[in-house]
């Protein structure tokens, strides 16, 4: 036996389910299933290099520099 997530986009499709289970052609086990969460530090990782991210935490300080200075 074999477990498959389904995205449904068609409310055919949910019916069409539906039938399917009550021949015993499948089981429907779950029916909201949510997505696993991700974490956002894991999610951006090794988005930028190092000198990329020194560079935007400079850009970050100059903007706040001169935010200041009005």
């Amino acid at each position: 036996m074999e477990t498959m997530i389904v995205e449904i986009k068609n409310s055919n499709a949910k019916w069409l389910l539906h039938q399917l289970e009550e021949l015993n052609f499948i089981r429907v086990i779950k029916r909201n299933v949510e997505p696993p969460k991700v974490k956002l530090s894991d999610k951006y990782r090794a988005i930028m290099t190092p000198q990329q991210g020194e560079d935007l935490k400079h850009h970050i300080n100059q903007m706040r520099n001169e935010w200041d200075s009005i």
